[in-house]
């Protein structure tokens, strides 16, 4: 795999070769970089790196040869260079020269906010991806070698994050209650069309601060992006033809891409793409929607599911406007029609219907609950309840957005709303949102704006409803939806 181009200059540099089998010349210059604070005291511990302790032929014990005086030729240990990265101003690549192949181990200290360590293989060029940092980190970087012969080497740098020059929205964090929040970094895409803002895949800790960001230039305005943590990365899509799906890595790579025509959502299950496409195979002259499955094999289309041959279509602009499409246990689909209020249970092996839920659907309600309208993100619970982000709709008289759980009963046929959450004060988010249950029992809320004076609030409450912890983006950026994820590797070898 071939990695992306690096811009040469280099942006913080204040390399000290140590005397220690290192060059007599101070070759360093003061470093004036930036970085994120992540307030995770797990996402900013070391991280587990592709290097091991066999550090090649020599065979070096590096817990001896980096600790203990130095018993051969001092290994001349230079050209230690911190290099910006072109996507992620969070991030830097870290890299040195040794005289003779030296394993090497780099630390990475920013006080108590970030820590980082990594051991490299034996070689005469390294260099290691760094994440990560945070605005106004200051971090100091220890490179330490060691040949086979007992040679001993050590060079250092300073690196220093600046303040209000990453170009993105002050966020504000209105609550946050220890040990009530489920603990990790939140990952969302942030667009701001207003302005002709690039589309931004970004990671926040826990305190709000960004940790981790990757520009992609798009000339669409309020751009409807999947965003999803993947095992080795991230997948960004569905946005029609402006952004082309893509998987990257968590040093900017883009592993795979194809310019496949999708909108609103898609899902990554490893042999294939699921996403949604606007059009259809039908005879009417407006499309209501489709489900596609792309083989990552192939390269085609594999299967299709087009909602025109099992819901009569309207003469209406955008009948349908499908805009999730959300995998089952049982290999089926979950397919939001937001236009018709409706969530419906596609049996993937029959192509059919199964069930629909909502107005003028299949199930009933006790007197005085209500569906949900133009909603997102329907989620099937382990349980078989389905949590949905409730949009409203002016059109029905409903100006408030809510998070509300259905448990439904196929046998019955009969439904009931056992849990909802509306802000206080109600909030109204009548496009975009999101909401999702984490592992310890706590409901993400993400009431999305595409506004100027409406600021997207990502919201996190328990059972009973009691704000845990909450982030307000700063204007005008936007956010489709939000995921709170595992912090990804922040430090490796890049080979």
């Amino acid at each position: 795999m071939q990695r992306i181009a690096r811009p040469l200059a280099l942006v913080s540099l204040a390399a000290a070769l140590v005397a220690t089998g290192c060059s007599d010349d101070d070759t360093g210059s003061d470093a004036t970089d930036t970085a994120v604070d992540t307030g995770s005291d797990a996402a900013d511990t070391a991280v587990d790196t592709d290097a091991g302790t066999d550090v090649g032929d020599g065979d070096v014990d590096l817990d001896v040869a980096f600790d203990t005086d130095t018993t051969g030729a001092p290994v001349e240990t230079s050209d230690l260079q911190i290099i910006a990265h072109p996507t992620n101003p969070l991030a830097r690549y870290v890299e040195w020269t040794t005289d003779r192949p030296a394993a090497g181990r780099l630390t990475v200290s920013c006080g108590d906010d970030l820590e980082l360590d990594i051991e490299t293989e034996a070689a005469e060029f390294r260099s290691v991806f760094v994440s990560g940092l945070y605005e106004g980190a200051s971090c100091e970087l220890r490179v330490v070698t060691a040949a086979d012969d007992g040679g001993r080497g050590e060079a250092t740098a300073t690196l220093d994050v600046p303040v209000g020059e990453l170009g993105l929205p002050e966020n504000t964090l209105v609550a946050a209650t220890d040990g009530a929040f489920e603990p990790g970094w939140t990952l969302f895409g942030l667009n701001n069309g207003f302005d002709g803002e690039p589309f931004v895949l970004a990671m926040v800790d826990e305190q709000g601060r960004f940790r981790w960001i990757h520009r992609v230039a798009t000339a669409r305005f309020g751009t409807d992006n999947e965003v999803a943590r993947l095992d080795d990365g991230i997948l960004i899509a569905g946005t029609r033809r402006e952004i082309q799906p893509r998987i990257i890595e968590w040093d900017g790579d883009v592993r795979w891409q194809e310019p496949v025509y999708m909108h609103h959502d898609a899902r990554y299950l490893g042999d294939r793409l699921v996403y949604l496409v606007h059009e259809d195979t039908c005879d009417w002259s407006e499309k209501g929607g489709s489900i596609h499955e792309w083989s990552f094999e192939t390269g085609e289309v594999t299967w299709q599911f087009d909602l025109c041959e099992h819901v009569p279509p309207q003469e209406m602009f955008d009948w349908a406007h499908v805009n999730t499409v959300e995998p089952t246990p049982d290999g089926d689909y979950l397919l939001s029609v937001r236009n018709m209020h409706h969530v419906s249970y596609i049996d993937r092996d029959e192509r059919s219907v199964r069930w629909r839920m909502g107005y003028d659907g299949d199930f009933t309600l006790p007197e005085g609950q209500d569906w949900f309208l133009r909603q997102h993100a329907p989620e099937l619970q382990p349980n078989g309840n389905v949590l949905i982000f409730d949009n409203g709709f002016v059109d029905e008289g409903r100006t408030y957005s809510r998070a509300v759980e259905y448990a439904i009963d196929t046998d019955t046929m009969e439904a009931e709303v056992v849990w909802e959450y509306r802000h206080d004060p109600d909030i109204f988010s009548p496009i975009q949102g999101d909401a999702d249950r984490l592992s310890g029992g706590t409901t993400l809320v993400t009431f999305s704006q595409r506004s100027r004076t409406e600021p997207t609030r990502l919201v996190e409450v328990d059972a009973e409803g009691t704000v845990v912890w909450q982030l307000d983006i700063g204007l005008p950026w936007g956010i489709y939806r939000s995921d709170r994820i595992e912090a990804p590797p922040l430090i490796f070898a890049v080979e």
